[in-house]
Order: C-alpha cells, then sequence, then structure tokens
C-alpha cells in the first residue's frame, strides 16, 4: 500500500514538472520565469519532504524500491536554479539586537556573581574545609607530651618474712618527664606543618581562580546566549514581515517561509542553549533549581574595560601573584623543612624520670623503715644512622618540585603571551567587523532590499545578499561571543585576575 502511495506522489511530481516545465519553456518575459525556478524550488523541497514524513515507519529497502521502480523524466533547470541547488543550506538569518550596541541592563552582574561564588559555590566550600585541617596539624605539631606517674611496691612475700626468711618490701612513686627535644625536632615539625598551611592556602587560591574561570566561561555564555535569542527574535519578526511585503506570489512566500522556518528553528535552539547556560551558572553559584530557568545576568558583550598592561608587565605580574606557582614555590620551602626535620630526627629524645619518696620497710623483723628518693635518664647513642634513606628522599623531593617550579615559571610565560597575543588579536578583529565589515554589509543588504521593493531584482538576489550579510553576522557574533569573551577572561585567570570590572 505504501508503494502505491509512493508512485502516486511520484506520478503527481512528474506532472508538476512537466507544466512546470512548459511553462517555462512558454514564459515570454523575465518574471515568469523566476516565478518558474521558484516553483521547482518549492515542489522539489516540500515534496521529498513530504514522502519521507508520511512513510517514515516503512523500512529502507521498501522506500529503496519505490524510488527505483519510477523515476521522474529528465529536466534541465535553467542556470539560476542550477545554482540554487548547489547552494548549501541558508545559514540562520541574525540580527545585531540593541543589546549588543548597549548592554543588557537588568539582571545579575558579573561583580554580584563573584561574591556570590565566593560565598555559596560547593566545590570551594569542600575545598575550605582544608585549612581548619591544616591549622588542626599545626596545632598538633606544636603539643608537648604530657608527664606520667609510674607508682609501683616491690618484694611482696608470699606469706610473711621472718628472722628466718628475711627481706625487705619497697614502695615508690615514679614521674616520667615529658621527652627533652635535643635536636630541636618539636619546632622543625612547627614549622613543616605552617608551610603546609601555606600551601593549602595556595591552593585554595588556585582553586578560587580556577571556579572564577569557570564562571567568566559560564556567564558569558548566558551573556551570549541572550543576545543570540534577542537576534533570532528579531531576525523571525524580520522573515514574517518579508513574507508579508511577497504579496501573492507563491514562490516568493515558499522561498521566505522557508527562512523564517529555519530561523525558528535556531531560535528553539538558542533557548533550549540558554536555558542550559543558566543552569550551569546556576550550579556554580549554588542557585535552587527552581530560580534557574529564569536567571538573568546583565553586562556589555563589548570590552568596555581599559586594555591590559604591557605583556612585560602581565608576566612579571603572573610571577609574583598566580596560586598554582606560588604554591610550587612554598612547597619546595615545605620539602627544605622536611629535610631539616628529617636530620633532626637522627637524635630521638632523652627520658628522664624522678623519684621524690621510696620507702623500704622490714615487716616481722624488728628493723626500722628506710626512706629515699631516686633520679635518672634513658637516651639513645646513635651510632648508626638509622635515618638515611629519608635524608636522602627528602632531598630528592625537593630537587623534583625545584625542576617543577623552574617548568611551572615556563608554562605561566606562555600562558601570559599567548592570552595577551590572543586578546589583541581579536580586539582588532572584532574593531574590523564593526568599523568596516559590518557596515558594507548592512549596506549591501539594504541596497538589494531597495531594489527588491522596487522590482529592480529578483528576490533570489535579495536571499543572496542577506545570506552573505548573515554570515557576517554570524562570525563576528562568534568572534564577541567565544574568541573574544575567552580572550577577555584568560589575561585575567592567567594573571589572577587583573581586572575586576571585566564587564561591570
Amino acid at each position: 500500500m505504501r508503494r502505491i502511495h509512493i508512485q502516486v506522489l511520484r506520478s503527481k511530481k512528474n506532472e508538476v514538472a512537466r507544466a512546470l516545465e512548459r511553462r517555462y519553456e512558454s514564459a515570454a518575459n523575465t518574471a515568469n520565469r523566476r516565478d518558474c525556478v521558484r516553483g521547482n524550488l518549492l515542489l522539489g523541497t516540500i515534496i521529498p519532504m513530504f514522502v519521507l514524513m508520511l512513510f517514515r515507519s516503512g523500512s529502507a529497502e521498501e522506500i529503496q524500491q519505490a524510488g527505483m521502480r519510477e523515476r521522474p523524466e529528465p529536466f534541465t533547470p535553467p542556470r539560476a536554479l542550477k545554482e540554487s541547488k548547489t547552494r548549501k543550506r541558508p545559514v540562520i538569518p541574525l540580527e545585531l539586537p540593541a543589546e549588543v550596541e548597549e548592554e543588557i541592563a537588568e539582571g545579575l552582574s558579573l561583580n554580584d556573581a563573584l561574591q556570590r561564588l565566593l560565598v555559596a559555590n560547593r566545590d570551594l566550600a569542600v575545598k575550605n574545609q582544608d585549612l581548619p585541617k591544616a591549622r588542626a596539624d599545626i596545632l598538633s605539631a606544636g603539643l608537648i607530651e604530657n608527664p606520667a606517674v609510674f607508682l609501683d611496691s616491690e618484694g611482696i612475700p608470699y606469706g610473711n618474712y621472718s628472722p628466718q626468711k628475711p627481706g625487705e618490701t619497697s614502695y615508690g612513686a615514679t614521674v616520667i618527664f615529658p621527652p627533652l627535644d635535643v635536636s630541636g625536632k618539636r619546632r622543625k615539625r612547627i614549622v613543616v606543618a605552617r608551610r603546609a598551611e601555606k600551601v593549602l592556602e595556595a591552593l585554595y587560591q588556585d582553586a578560587v581562580r580556577q571556579e572564577i574561570d569557570k564562571l567568566y566561561s559560564a556567564y558569558i555564555d548566558v551573556l551570549g546566549s541572550t543576545l543570540k535569542r534577542a537576534a533570532l527574535q528579531q531576525a523571525v519578526a524580520r522573515r514574517r514581515a518579508l513574507v508579508d511585503r511577497t504579496g501573492k506570489a507563491t514562490a516568493e512566500i515558499g522561498e521566505a517561509a522557508i527562512r523564517r522556518a529555519y530561523t525558528e528553528i535556531a531560535l528553539r535552539e538558542a533557548e533550549m542553549n540558554l536555558l542550559q547556560a543558566r543552569r550551569e551558572l546556576a550550579r556554580l553559584l549554588a542557585i535552587p533549581a527552581e530560580q534557574a530557568d529564569t536567571l538573568a545576568v546583565r553586562g556589555p558583550i563589548r570590552d568596555q574595560a581599559p586594555p591590559p598592561p604591557p605583556t612585560e608587565e602581565l608576566i612579571l605580574l603572573a610571577l609574583q601573584v598566580r596560586p598554582d606557582l606560588a604554591a610550587f614555590q612554598l612547597s619546595v620551602e615545605r620539602a627544605q623543612a622536611n629535610v631539616q626535620l628529617s636530620r633532626a630526627e637522627v637524635w630521638d629524645d632523652i627520658l628522664t624520670f624522678y623519684t621524690p619518696y621510696q620507702a623500704v620497710t622490714f615487716p616481722s623483723q624488728g628493723k626500722q623503715s628506710a626512706t629515699a628518693w631516686e633520679a635518672g635518664g634513658l637516651a639513645v647513642v646513635p651510632i648508626f644512622e638509622r635515618n638515611q634513606g629519608d635524608i636522602a628522599r627528602a632531598g630528592a623531593n625537593v630537587s623534583q618540585l625545584q625542576i617543577q617550579v623552574r617548568g611551572l615559571r615556563e608554562q605561566v610565560i606562555l600562558e601570559v603571551q599567548h592570552a595577551a597575543a590572543e586578546y589583541a588579536l581579536t580586539r582588532q578583529l572584532v574593531q574590523k567587523y564593526e568599523r568596516t565589515i559590518l557596515p558594507s554589509a548592512r549596506r549591501l543588504r539594504d541596497e538589494k532590499l531597495r531594489h527588491f521593493d522596487q522590482e529592480r531584482a529578483g528576490l533570489d538576489t535579495f536571499l543572496t545578499a542577506e545570506q552573505d550579510y548573515d554570515e557576517t553576522i554570524q562570525r563576528y557574533s562568534l568572534t564577541v561571543r567565544n574568541k573574544y569573551g575567552q580572550s577577555r577572561r584568560n589575561p585575567n585567570t592567567y594573571v589572577c585576575n587583573i581586572n575586576d570590572n571585566l564587564y561591570d
């Protein structure tokens, strides 16, 4: 049954194609030829789509076999039709919204987003818990062991002593003092713990830097998606107006309607992209899910901040304030402190004890009791150095970290140079678009529109000029949103937020 329907539709299409061919051959003026070409374009696009939609549940073999049984007669299209068929899918038309010229006035500013990020971001809150633990490690490293009291009784007989079985019983209380740190291990442990805290603080600052970079990216995505949606909304309105202006010409209405359909599809995709960008930004800022879909940001898409300092100053600034580089440099200092601690641990602590009172009795022997005191100490003689492996390992760790620091310094320099060069290039590109390319493309599009209104040119000519303009708008939007936005945030990220007023 499906094959019969396909054959019927294809036969109807052949009849329409033959009629259009006869109409084109008998046409005496250019307008009739243009209508014929557009009719073929419209039928050649809509009928195959309708057939696929109608029989998309059938197997591929059935559709292929049905299509091979009966094919339309060969039709030689005119030159304009050949060019239109070889043309790619129309680029989604865009128009620069007013927000690009000024800024989005309502919504969350970047400074407000940064403040909320530092307070409410869950990833930063988790990493922030490492700092209290580091302070607790400092406290533990500086603690002194408590003294101990040892009570003992010696010489307690099984039975009783007597002159025939003499003996003595002694009682005493011994105080064991905290170990004496003769090599300064306690102080060195405190130094290691404090330097470890500094490393964790630098790592937390680097985590903040990375989260701010993610916030920049999410903020730019929301801002750019908002602007793209506004541009597509204007494009949809422009397409509807174009359909109304074409009058009752079927072919012209068909082409304009197809363009409008593409624009409406792109608008739906832009709305979905905006929704996803809003949800990602809400996740970073710990905003409830029910408020994420309506989250709005404000700020200009153009760069309104002053240009960054010269590259040499940026490099010096990055080498001074980059927290990841500072973390590695502090790790070297911590490793050096570990070497000193390993050397100090060669000497063990000295134990001292004191017995202020000791009584010796001679029960059942007629002798008087005696009292005494006692003092002593215990020290380990380091004849065999048992800490050589730890010392060698700590020294190798220092060398390893120093190599990593040198490599990271070179990486920081390259990142800053790349970010500065990309910023300068994209700034020039945006200025080139705004000063030369966009005005020229707009004038050409407007000129073709006037010719179309005055019936000096056909709709194909105007749509071609408009397509070129749309491609220019797309390249400009991509440069401003992705490349320019990223190049603006890269110097802030690689130099560690040199410009707080990036968008405000």
